[in-house]
């Protein structure tokens, strides 16, 4: 074997190595549940906002699917079929049940998940100002000074209100296509399962990781390069939390889901996947690990739709435009030339 292809085949190998080290580190860092302890004790609020969410995601959604899917269903199918027989009744159960999904299952998700926002941001802040806080106590202890470590809590760094909007709208964008697109890679055969699935794991680390860096105050850009620069231990931290919903049904998967999540919002807020990456370059060997461009086709399909978007309501803007200066004519209104005026003295 020519050494040039010896030295290429070497460099693979390291890379591999450290790429799956690193993701070993993220599902290690994902798996590590003891961590939120110390946080439910430093501050009571912590665990309030997650026996909310485990409240809302495991007794009000999950189970009132759960009821439905293993007491009403079965009790419906049983009562329709018995008065208007099997055919009949099976088909007014499934009617029935699609009714029933669309008018109630749908928007209690959506609700869920948008009290859950709420919440799941305000859980991320109150953990980094924990974690920056315990972290002035450990250094002021080692410097032997002083430091309470019940003093307020440190404020995040926020954005101005328009560039905080115009992030909020790219990001929930962003989400939507990466959605699509795991439905989409879900379809194709042989490879369309397993693709799928690590889309979803990244879509779900993202999720987890994307409150900590808003509340720092990192603009969405840098948040998308670093992820896709650390994409391994991403893909592992992002496993863990994709399991319920690949095991089960969508509905249940996403209650199950939503009623751990608000320790994964914990965790994410508590990692340090740069740390984590290099400790793995240090002990696998130095490896220029390059990046992985995941979201590269969302992140096309979101400035398409936002160009698209754009370019209708110019075009609506001409059209009002073109259609208001006739009607202005035909009622006898005429456009005076704005007054002059006269140069000062």
């Amino acid at each position: 074997m020519p050494w040039g292809r010896s030295a290429d085949l070497a460099t693979f190998k390291r890379q591999a190595s450290c790429q799956l080290h690193a993701g070993l580190a993220g599902l290690r860092d994902a798996a590590s549940f003891h961590r939120c302890i110390a946080y439910f004790v430093y501050d009571h609020r912590i665990l309030t906002r997650t026996i909310q969410c485990t409240v809302l995601n495991g007794v009000v959604f999950l189970g009132s699917v759960l009821l439905v899917r293993h007491g009403l269903q079965p009790l419906l199918a049983t009562t329709l079929s018995a008065l208007l027989g099997q055919g009949p009744g099976s088909a007014a159960t499934s009617l029935l049940m699609g009714a029933y999904g669309a008018l109630w299952v749908l928007p209690a998700h959506v609700v869920s998940l948008l009290i859950n926002t709420l919440w799941y941001a305000e859980l991320a802040e109150l953990t980094i100002a924990a974690g920056q806080r315990q972290a002035l106590v450990r250094r002021a202890e080692r410097l032997g000074e002083g430091l309470s470590a019940r003093r307020s809590p440190i404020k995040a760094r926020i954005p101005d209100p328009m560039t905080l909007i115009s992030e909020s709208v790219y990001r929930i964008l962003l989400l939507c296509s990466i959605s699509l697109q795991t439905f989409v890679l879900d379809l194709l055969p042989v490879i369309g399962r397993a693709t799928s699935a690590a889309l979803m794991a990244w879509l779900y680390a993202l999720y987890s990781f994307d409150y900590k860096w808003a509340a720092h105050g990192i603009p969405l850009i840098t948040r998308v390069s670093f992820f896709e620069t650390h994409w391994a231990y991403f893909a592992g931290f992002g496993l863990l939390p994709i399991l319920p919903v690949l095991l089960t049904s969508f509905f249940i998967g996403s209650a199950v889901v939503g009623v751990a999540f608000p320790l994964f919002i914990i965790l994410a807020a508590d990692a340090n996947p740069k740390a984590r990456q290099a400790e793995v370059q240090q002990a696998h060997g130095p490896a220029q690990l390059s990046p992985l461009r995941v979201f590269a086709p969302a992140s096309w399909m979101t400035n398409a739709a936002l160009r698209s978007v754009g370019g209708g309501m110019r075009a609506a803007t001409r059209m009002l435009s073109r259609r208001w200066t006739p009607r202005r004519a035909e009622h006898g209104e005429s456009r005076r030339p704005a007054p002059t005026r006269e140069p000062a003295g």
